[in-house]
């Protein structure tokens, strides 16, 4: 019997889950081996180019993937036209990045940076070489087959970067992880799909494609400058050390935050794009996910945020200790990205490419006057205006939900406050408690299962839907 679109999309999120918390377990494993290891230097090096590769990364998709994801009916010569333009288009990106090397270490004046540019820009033909194998995977929901080969590659570049890291190779260890990351993974979609482009090339269908996929880019890359702004920001205006303490910050934020945010747009792409035309499923889909997604990400970043100081003297010792009140910061915004990624979806699947590259344009806008009105706050102050244009952010989306499928501000506030409240509250005790506990490692300990325990407990007996739902397909039975 066919599954239904509620089975295959409760199974898609279950893998998709796997597949990003498998990744993020083995990526903080080792990056509290790494971290003890290397220096904020070291990390500050490899920060300073991300601008560069990110927006690198954007070029050569050109929009086109998640384009084809949304069409209903893609035929062999698309998908072989969308390869063979994407593969060129990286080839010429890493030649410009190749050349650029020099003149990108000048601005950091770091030497060092130009072989550095060089090696780590290779994951951008990497990525090209892959991108129809990922598509085909997300068009099927097969995220299972994505899972294993992303936690395959993910295991052998962690231990390639681990053996640098021992062998007092530095930097190069941060460089080889996704390097091997994307080149194994490539190797391995390659390996075991069954699609292999077609000597076929229409110009015509990239300019088909491109009238949507356009603006989708445009969206993509300002997204993509502004997420990195702060990284050459830091670095030219105060000092690599100082960046690789930012780095180190919003990098143990975003696990939660990406791993919540990258499960559940992973799996809404394909489940939006099939009930496109129905505003009333789009609309109850899009509430069920804001309540998941609530029920997750608020006691999770709350937890963070209390148990911030000893979580870094325990994993990554005293000398990340500056990285801490940039850490809490940020978190607060971590809370609210989430919501954002889901409803871009929401955008792209009704075709409104316009609404997604305007919301971009009047976000970023509003993040450039917070940069400039906090920077004098150094860079605490940075961090603070990322989390206050995070909550803007939302409530800019929410404007647009409203006019498009009548999702409003106040069905946000039904979803989501109930799980807020109840983790504030719930982080609130558990940390005015723990200050009693001495010892780090119980203190963490004490945070996590208080809160967890109390939290779910309370979620469950005020009958909060998300709550419910999980118990549902956990125990496998309804819940009364």
């Amino acid at each position: 019997m066919a599954e239904t679109l509620k089975e295959k999309t409760t199974k898609g999120i279950i893998w998709s889950f796997i597949d990003k918390f498998g990744q993020q377990i083995i990526y903080l494993i080792s990056g509290i081996i790494l971290a003890r290891i290397l220096t904020p230097n070291d990390y500050g090096l490899v920060g300073g180019i991300a601008i560069f590769i990110a927006l690198a990364s954007i070029l050569t998709d050109s929009g086109f993937s998640r384009t084809l994801i949304n069409k209903q009916v893609v035929r062999q010569e698309e998908y072989s036209t969308v390869f063979y333009f994407n593969l060129v288009i990286s080839l010429i990106i890493y030649t410009l990045l190749f050349l650029c090397a020099p003149f990108i270490a000048g601005f950091y004046k770091e030497p060092r940076l130009i072989l550095i540019v060089r090696v780590h820009g290779l994951i951008v033909v990497f990525n090209a070489i892959s991108i129809i194998q990922n598509v085909l995977l997300a068009k099927k929901l097969d995220f299972k087959s994505q899972a294993r080969y992303a936690l395959v590659a993910l295991t052998f570049s962690t231990l390639i970067a681990l053996t640098l890291a021992y062998r007092q190779m530095g930097v190069w260890a941060l460089v080889a992880q996704p390097f091997f990351f994307f080149l194994i993974k490539s190797l391995l979609l390659w390996g075991f799909s069954d699609w292999r482009p077609g000597l076929v090339f229409r110009w015509h269908i990239i300019k088909n494609l491109f009238a949507f996929a356009n603006k989708l880019i445009a969206a993509s890359l300002i997204n993509a400058f502004f997420n990195y702004i702060y990284y050459p920001i830091i670095g030219y205006f105060f000092n690599v050390s100082q960046l690789g303490y930012y780095v180190q910050a919003n990098r143990y934020h975003e696990i939660p935050s990406n791993l919540v945010s990258n499960t559940f747009r992973a799996v809404v792409a394909p489940v939006f794009a099939e009930v496109k035309e129905d505003n009333v499923r789009l609309k109850r889909v899009l509430s069920k996910n804001i309540q998941l997604i609530s029920f997750i990400i608020f006691p999770v970043m709350c937890v963070f945020i209390t148990i911030a100081e000893p979580f870094f003297l325990v994993l990554f010792k005293e000398k990340w200790l500056p990285s801490v009140p940039l850490f809490q910061v940020l978190c607060i915004g971590g809370m609210f990205t989430p919501f954002g990624f889901i409803m871009n979806e929401l955008f792209i699947a009704k075709e409104r490419s316009d609404i997604y590259l305007g919301i971009e344009i009047a976000k970023k806008a509003i993040l450039v006057g917070l940069i400039m009105a906090l920077f004098y706050f150094g860079l605490i102050g940075l961090a603070a205006s990322w989390s206050i244009y995070a909550f803007i952010a939302l409530l800019i989306y929410l404007y647009y939900t409203s006019g498009t499928i009548e999702y409003t501000f106040w069905n946000f506030i039904k979803d989501s406050l109930g799980y807020f409240l109840i983790s504030v509250v719930t982080c609130g005790i558990a940390g005015y408690i723990s200050r009693y506990i001495p010892n780090n490692y119980f203190l963490i300990l004490f945070n996590v299962f208080f809160v967890g325990i109390i939290y779910i407990l309370v979620c469950y007996l005020c009958r909060l839907e998300a709550c419910r739902e999980v118990f549902t397909r956990v125990l496998n039975k309804k819940v009364v």
